[in-house]
């Protein structure tokens, strides 16, 4: 798993989905296609029962992740996680733990491939390749991500307290 920002600036974002399977992935990927962005989804079920997976929305440069954040919060349905910022998160292609699955890559033309099959997995990376960059959203729309707490280390400690 890997954080997707660095220093507050990101060049994805995730919609993370947990139920409704691959239906309500579908259902996003046609909002985020309305609005202009290109996407993806990689869908799992776990024997949990969960039922979903996550939207990969891939950005043609660097921008504040706050923007990003604001922009697929106003797309995402109400439930939806949205992943940009000091969190963690499994990337496309890898077993999920508890699946123990790739899962199914989606596309926003309804393409399907079992991503456990090597054939559809190496087709599934060309697709993904091929597909078009979004333009990061304008700064306008920004939101503020809070900031990260700073732990000071014993030598400051010391060096503040003599």
């Amino acid at each position: 798993a890997v954080t997707l920002d660095l220093h507050g600036m990101a060049r994805v974002g995730v919609i993370d989905i947990d139920a409704g399977g691959i239906a309500a992935l579908q259902a996003v990927l046609k909002t985020l296609h309305d609005a202009g962005l290109s996407a993806f989804a990689i869908a799992v079920a776990t024997p949990g029962g969960h039922s979903g997976g996550h939207i990969w929305v891939c950005y043609r440069d660097w921008g504040a992740a706050g923007d990003m954040r604001a922009q697929l919060a106003a797309l995402a349905p109400p439930g939806a996680e949205l992943w940009l910022a000091r969190q963690v998160i499994r990337l496309p292609f890898g077993v999920h733990r508890l699946a123990n699955t790739r899962g199914w890559l989606i596309t926003q033309h309804n393409q399907q491939f079992d991503l456990d099959i090597p054939s559809q997995l190496m087709h599934a990376f060309t697709v993904v390749h091929q597909l078009r960059l979004n333009d990061p959203p304008p700064h306008d729309c920004s939101m503020t991500l809070p900031a990260i707490p700073t732990v000071p280390t014993r030598v400051s400690q010391w060096a503040s307290n003599h």
